[in-house]
């Protein structure tokens, strides 16, 4: 048997590519406020839910289910950015057992703040595509990810 050439195995070449595209594009955030990716990742994920009109409450459980991340890390991302003041924390009125997170307008501001860094920084490696190809990896990403999700769904 011939060993396996990482190089050429799909699974590395992605781990390994979203582990430098996460760090291009996080060098703003990073840099200008010392936040972190799953800090970032949350705040996005409250930024997506809300608006000035409704504001959505979104739960921890919430967050892991659409940004994939282990209970334990989004909690300590969620009270690094209560101790920054980005976000709040409040008990359902209908179930006490549940927590509901909201950003504050210092979130909002924050997050104003990056979301043109992050979309300058995503251009910057997007560039090397042409639009149809840009268009053609935006399509199997999101085959490949349906895929994935069905055959997880399946376990």
């Amino acid at each position: 048997m011939q060993p396996l050439d990482l190089t050429d195995f799909f699974p590395y070449q992605l781990s390994i590519l979203q582990s430098h595209v996460s760090d291009h594009v996080g060098a703003y955030y990073r840099k200008a406020f010392g936040m972190s990716r799953n800090e970032w990742r949350i705040l996005a994920v409250l930024a997506m839910h809300s608006s000035e009109d409704n504001k959505s409450k979104v739960s921890a459980k919430d967050i892991c289910a659409f940004t994939q991340l282990a209970k334990m890390p989004v909690s300590r991302a969620l009270k690094q950015l209560e101790a920054a003041k980005l976000v709040t924390r409040q008990q359902s009125t209908s179930d006490m057992r549940f927590t509901h997170f909201t950003l504050t307008s210092k979130g909002l501001e924050r997050y104003q703040a990056i979301v043109p860094q992050v979309r300058n920084a995503e251009q910057q490696i997007l560039q090397l595509l042409t639009g149809q190809e840009q268009k053609q990896l935006t399509t199997l990403i999101k085959k490949l990810l349906a895929k994935m999700q069905t055959e997880l769904t399946a376990l």
